[in-house]
């Protein structure tokens, strides 16, 4: 199972209630939030703070964020329900490893090109230390995120084998939520385009503004 964070692009088309998204308005904005709601015409997202934010898919220039997951239902698996299942074991695990493996032969890069340097033993000092610090660095990093990709592949699955389990039982939306949402979104839509018109006539009155002084400038 090959399940890693990388940000991909979505199709708006195909989002998911309680998907994990990152929206860039072209307003050059960029929201990242939890799907609450979405159809053809825009999309309802909350934020960590619980702030509630509809966006007109018309303003939307991407939608990014991790591959979904779906359970064999076909329904999406939230980041939130995959993190409680999350250790970060392989992580730890593969940075201390990883790090003392890449520190190890940036202290033997570094005695070897000191040696052929030959230069004072302070320079070969600083050049093994540089050496050695830019291996575990570096190896540690490179280990971290392997490990950090493991640990969330485990969690999928986990998650998946608890969605599996006799008992469970998808949590469908009331038909009342979803009217009140709908609802929630078409305010929210309405009070956008609305500022936007106001502004376009600002920038009209602007330009009229503007017109006159011009044309007295050329008399």
């Amino acid at each position: 199972m090959s399940c890693s964070m990388q940000q991909l692009l979505l199709n708006p088309d195909a989002l998911q209630v309680n998907q994990s998204v990152t929206i860039e308005t072209a307003d050059g904005e960029k929201i990242s939030g939890v799907v609450c709601m979405s159809d053809s015409n825009a999309v309802l997202i909350v934020d960590k703070s619980g702030k509630e934010t509809a966006l007109l898919l018309s303003n939307v220039v991407s939608i990014k964020g991790p591959h979904p997951v779906l359970d064999n239902n076909g329904v999406l698996v939230s980041k939130a329900e995959i993190d409680s299942f999350r250790t970060d074991t392989n992580l730890k695990t593969y940075a201390i490893v990883g790090g003392i493996i890449s520190g190890g032969m940036g202290f033997i890069a570094g005695n070897l090109m000191s040696y052929a340097i030959g230069s004072s033993d302070y320079n070969n000092n600083v050049i093994i230390y540089i050496g050695t610090m830019t291996g575990l660095t570096t190896g540690g990093i490179l280990f971290a995120t392997t490990g950090a990709r493991h640990d969330r592949e485990k969690a999928i699955e986990h998650a998946l084998l608890s969605r599996a389990a006799y008992d469970y039982k998808i949590s469908l939306p009331d038909q009342k939520d979803d009217i009140l949402l709908r609802n929630k979104i078409q305010e929210m839509v309405n009070e956008r385009q609305k500022i936007e018109k106001e502004i376009e006539q600002l920038l009209d009155e602007l330009g009229d503004v503007k017109e006159p002084q011009e044309t007295h400038k050329s008399e």
